[in-house]
């Protein structure tokens, strides 16, 4: 009976040394992961380069109104809002000087670097600030938009010539009837507005008042004698 008992009991004592020995194991570490890194955000887009003149009457005229050109880059878009305007066509040209005092005289003539003819905004002759003509309703407003190939966004004296920033913007008190020399008989001036570069958002185009002419083709040449 007694080597019996002595295989019992070494059996019981290896049963006991094995989960001694398991319990005196260290747990697993427990399982970790790498912080998800969020995907870096695009670069927001730059602002759209942007000019504005606002208009102030003259001569005694209560005409106001603000014109935004906006580099879209497929020529200029040009945005007019004007007021107290007489019902009718009024003519509407980028003039080369940014000088609105007195009675508009001091903006000087239509621009016109390549020394064209005076003509209509889709002509294949005419100056590079002819913008034709905007179109006021019964409550003297007139609303409109256009896009220009003819003039950049450039200051005046930088490189190229087709620059109007730091020109002036003039309506007429007439119709431009878009042929006659050298300015197309508009009449005086009663509205002027300095062209000035600003930014900011791209302004979204308002619904269209009749315009002589939409869209006017590229050109550049050496700066010449405009006329007035």
């Amino acid at each position: 009976m007694r080597p019996t008992l002595n295989l019992t009991a070494a059996a019981t004592l290896c049963l006991i040394s094995i989960g001694c020995s398991r319990q005196a194991e260290a747990p697993p570490p427990p399982i970790t992961t790498a912080p998800r890194v969020a995907p870096p955000t695009a670069a927001p887009a730059p602002a759209p380069r942007m000019a504005r003149a606002t208009l102030m009457g003259l001569g005694g005229s209560t005409v106001t109104g603000d014109v935004t050109f906006t580099d879209s880059g497929n020529g200029i878009s040009t945005e007019a809002h004007v007021n107290g305007l007489r019902p009718g066509k009024h003519g509407f040209h980028v003039h080369e000087v940014g000088d609105c005092s007195g009675d508009g005289t001091a903006a000087g003539d239509h621009f016109n670097p390549a020394a064209s003819p005076h003509g209509g905004p889709d002509g294949t002759a005419m100056h590079a600030g002819d913008m034709g003509n905007i179109e006021a309703g019964p409550d003297g407003k007139a609303t409109v938009t256009m896009l220009s190939h003819h003039f950049t966004l450039e200051a005046v004296g930088t490189t190229g010539t087709t620059g109007i920033i730091g020109r002036s913007v003039i309506v007429h008190e007439n119709e431009d009837d878009l042929t006659s020399q050298p300015a197309g008989n508009a009449g005086a001036r009663i509205a002027c507005g300095r062209i000035e570069m600003v930014s900011g958002a791209m302004v979204m185009p308002a619904a269209s008042a009749p315009m002589d002419g939409m869209d006017m083709p590229a050109a550049s040449a050496p700066m010449g004698a405009s006329a007035p």
